[in-house]
C-alpha cells in the first residue's frame, strides 16, 4: 500500500475521533452541560467508533502478513495497545482522585478498575460470572474489548487457514449480525419459542453485533489491492446493504450510506481525498488512539468543573479541550508511547541465548 493511502486513513482517524469527542462533550451528558443551544445535533457522533472498526479491519492484514504466527501477532498488538492504555488510564485515575470531589465518576478513582482496564477485557465478564463489581476507568474503553475480540478471532482464522480466512470470518460475522437482528433485542421478531434462550446467550456475547464493521474494512482492503475485482465490489455492496437493512436506528442507516459513499470514493476516486493525507493530519491520526483513551471522562469532568466560570460561553470549553487532547496525543505518541513500546518489545521479543 502506498504511503499516500495510509496517510488518508490517518485523516479518517482524525475525523472519527473528532466526531466522537463532539458527541461526548456536547451531547452524551446534555442534561449536565447546560449549553445555551441545542447540542443534541452532535448525538450521532458515537458512530465514529464504528468507523474506527472499519479502519481496523482494513489494516489488519498488514499486521497479519508481517507476523510469523498467532503468538507473534498478539504480542505486536499488545505492544501497540498497552503503552497508551497504561499512560491514559493512569492519568485518568490520578486526575479523578485529585479533582473529582463530587464523585462524578467514582469508578475512575478505584485502583482495581485501573488494573482491570489494562487487561483489555470487559468488566461484564467477571461481574456476571464471579459477581464482582468492576468497571472501566473510562467508559470509552468498551470498544477495546471489541477490538481484542476481532484481533483474536481474525488471527486465529488466518493462521489456521489463510486461504479461507475471509470466508470463515464472513460466516461468523454475518451470522452474528443476523442473530443479533432477530434475537438481540427485546422484540421477538420471528415469534419463536427459543427466542428468550438465544437472547440470553447473546447478552453474554454482544460483540457479535459489531463484527461486520471489521469485515467491511477487510473487504475494502482486499478490493484496494485489486480494484477490478467484480466479486469483491459486489460483496462490499452486499455488506453495506445488509448492514443498512439490519440497522434499527435511522441514524445508523444514514451512517451506513455515508460510509459506503466515503469508502467507494476512497477506492475509486482517491484524488478527491488527497487533502486527508496532509502531514498534520498524519500526525494527529497516529495519536488518535491515545486521544480516544484520555478524552471522555477527563474531558467531561473538566467541562463540569469549568462551566461555572464560563457561564453562557461554556460551549467554548470543549473546543479548547479538543485542541489540548490532540496536543497531548501527539506528545504522548512520540515521547511516551514509543519509548514504552520499545521497552515492551524488548521484553516480548527477547531472543533466547
Amino acid at each position: 500500500m502506498s504511503n499516500n493511502r495510509i496517510d488518508i486513513l490517518d485523516g479518517f482517524r482524525v475525523i472519527a475521533i473528532f466526531i466522537v469527542m463532539l458527541f461526548h462533550f456536547y451531547s452524551l451528558y446534555i442534561g449536565l452541560y447546560n449549553y445555551n443551544f441545542d447540542s443534541s445535533i452532535f448525538k450521532f457522533g458515537y458512530l465514529g467508533v464504528e468507523f474506527f472498526f472499519m479502519i481496523s479491519g482494513f489494516v489488519i492484514f498488514i499486521s497479519l502478513d508481517n507476523s510469523k504466527n498467532f503468538i507473534e501477532f498478539i504480542k505486536k498488538r499488545y505492544m501497540r495497545l498497552m503503552p497508551a492504555m497504561l499512560i491514559c488510564s493512569f492519568l485518568t485515575f490520578i486526575v479523578f482522585n485529585i479533582i473529582d470531589d463530587q464523585s462524578f465518576y467514582i469508578q475512575a478513582k478505584e485502583y482495581k478498575n485501573f488494573l482491570f482496564s489494562n487487561t483489555f477485557l470487559t468488566p461484564s465478564l467477571p461481574n456476571k460470572v464471579l459477581n464482582t463489581n468492576l468497571s472501566y476507568t473510562d467508559y470509552s474503553y468498551w470498544s477495546l474489548w471489541i477490538e481484542v475480540i476481532f484481533y483474536s478471532l481474525i488471527s486465529s482464522l488466518y493462521f489456521l487457514d489463510k486461504k479461507r480466512v475471509i470466508l470463515n470470518y464472513s460466516i461468523i460475522s454475518i451470522s452474528g449480525t443476523l442473530l443479533w437482528y432477530f434475537f438481540g433485542t427485546e422484540e421477538n421478531v420471528l415469534q419463536l419459542s427459543i427466542y428468550s434462550t438465544i437472547n440470553k446467550i447473546l447478552n453474554f456475547i454482544p460483540f457479535i453485533n459489531f463484527l461486520i464493521w471489521f469485515l467491511i474494512g477487510v473487504i475494502i482492503s482486499k478490493l484496494y489491492q485489486n480494484k477490478k475485482s467484480i466479486p469483491y465490489q459486489i460483496y462490499l455492496l452486499f455488506l453495506f446493504v445488509l448492514t443498512f437493512l439490519t440497522s434499527r436506528e435511522i441514524e445508523l442507516k444514514y451512517f451506513t450510506v455515508i460510509s459506503a459513499v466515503i469508502w467507494f470514493v476512497f477506492l475509486f476516486k482517491t484524488n478527491w481525498l488527497n487533502f486527508l493525507g496532509r502531514k498534520i493530519l498524519f500526525k494527529l491520526g497516529r495519536s488518535s488512539y491515545s486521544v480516544y483513551l484520555i478524552h471522555q471522562m477527563v474531558g467531561v469532568l473538566t467541562i463540569l468543573k469549568l462551566s461555572p466560570y464560563f457561564g453562557n460561553y461554556n460551549w467554548i470549553i470543549p473546543i479548547i479541550l479538543i485542541i489540548l487532547f490532540f496536543a497531548f496525543g501527539v506528545f504522548s505518541f512520540k515521547y511516551l508511547e514509543k519509548p514504552l513500546g520499545s521497552m515492551v518489545a524488548k521484553i516480548l521479543f527477547k531472543k533466547s541465548k
